[in-house]
C-alpha cells in the first residue's frame, strides 16, 4: 500500500514517529516505529515483518531490497 501524502495528508515527521494502523473499532490492528528518513524516501515491510528504509520505493510490486552497485 502506498499512502501519498497529496492524496491523503497523511505525513511522516522528519525527525522520525511512530504510525499506527487502526482497526475499524479503533483497535490498535499494527503499529511500527521509525528513525530519521530522507526526504522522499520508502519504508518498506519485508514477507517476514521487518522493516527496511533502505530499499528503494516498488510502486504495485513487491518490496525487495535493492540490487547491489555492479
Amino acid at each position: 500500500m502506498v499512502l501519498y501524502r497529496r492524496e491523503t495528508g497523511l505525513a511522516l515527521g522528519d525527525a522520525g514517529g511512530q504510525v499506527l494502523l487502526l482497526g475499524p473499532h479503533g483497535s490498535m490492528a499494527d503499529a511500527v516505529k521509525y528513525d530519521v528518513l530522507g526526504s522522499d524516501a520508502s519504508y518498506s515491510r519485508d514477507e517476514a515483518g521487518g522493516w527496511h528504509a533502505d530499499w528503494v520505493p516498488s510502486l504495485g510490486k513487491a518490496n525487495e531490497p535493492g540490487k547491489p552497485a555492479p
